[in-house]
């Protein structure tokens, strides 16, 4: 998962219904098809804790990060709001925006 299971539930999914849930869990816009070793590095870990090494694909998952917060109406938590402000200038730089 992109946004993790866990992120999600301490980000506002905690009150959602088991369909909801389970909606949100399957969600192909928030699977990322990674290596297990990947897996085992990201965890449950946030944007402010976990990002992929390639410096552009950060910013891209960054992006998607964002876009799947939104669809979900889940918070940004303070520590993911500022790696977003702390690697803003260098993806736009990278044709990126927030």
């Amino acid at each position: 998962h992109l946004v993790p299971l866990k992120n999600a539930h301490i980000s506002g999914a905690a009150d959602w219904s088991p369909e909801q849930k389970k909606e949100f869990a399957n969600d192909p816009e928030n699977l990322v098809v990674t290596n297990l070793k990947y897996n085992r590095q990201k965890g449950p870990q946030g944007i402010d804790t976990w990002l992929p090494v390639n410096k552009k694909y950060a910013c891209r998952y960054i992006q998607k990060w964002i876009y799947i917060k939104n669809k979900y109406a889940l918070t940004i938590l303070e520590g993911e709001e500022n790696t977003i402000h702390e690697i803003a200038e260098h993806c736009h730089d990278l044709g990126f925006d927030f």
